[in-house]
């Protein structure tokens, strides 16, 4: 049986989302873009069919 993420979208506020962005990439597998210069910074993670939105504190 193949091990997939299916259909969720996580917000998560960290105090740190390059580092955080760097962990889910390293230990889960995501892909990360990143928005820094947005008004509203922020990283977005995908795997699968999983989105997870990192944003600052």
């Amino acid at each position: 049986m193949k091990n997939l993420l299916l259909e969720s979208h996580c917000i998560f506020p960290t105090s740190d989302i390059v580092k955080t962005a760097n962990f889910y990439e390293r230990k889960m597998g995501f892909k990360a873009v990143q928005f820094l210069d947005a008004n509203e910074p922020h990283i977005c993670q995908y795997r699968d069919t999983t989105e997870i939105i990192l944003t600052k504190m």
